[in-house]
């Protein structure tokens, strides 16, 4: 088995990548399988969406930063908002870290994780 590059590991290479049917991208060996998967929920009146797949180093850090500086909100470990005026730094870390990676270490940079929906769910018409 070959080595991955670092690169692709933590989000600063897109070779590994193909779009998905909305556009997501996504590793190459998973599209197969994961359309496979979007079959199979069709056949039981799911429409499997992928909301969220590759997301590069720079977007984690974005996150990241967004939620170090308040910009984005922060939750506790039940879901519930944290108000950063009543946690110390060590906390909000802590916080931080249950719910985002690291940039650098989000699966996600390997377009192996993502995040699905049923767009049937919350369609208007």
């Amino acid at each position: 088995m070959a080595a991955i590059p670092l690169s692709e590991l933590t989000g600063r290479s897109r070779d590994h990548l193909v779009p998905c049917w909305n556009g997501a991208l996504v590793h190459r060996d998973v599209l197969a399988p994961l359309t496979e998967l979007r079959e199979c929920a069709r056949q039981v009146g799911i429409d499997l969406s992928v909301a969220s797949g590759f997301r590069d180093f720079d977007r984690q850090l974005l996150i990241w930063q967004q939620k170090v500086t308040g910009l984005r909100p922060v939750y506790s470990v039940g879901g519930d908002l944290l108000d950063r005026q009543d946690i110390t730094d060590a906390e909000l870390l802590g916080a931080i870290l249950r719910w985002s990676a690291l940039p650098g270490t989000s699966r996600h940079h390997w377009g192996t994780d993502f995040d699905v929906y049923d767009a049937a769910a919350v369609r208007s018409d």
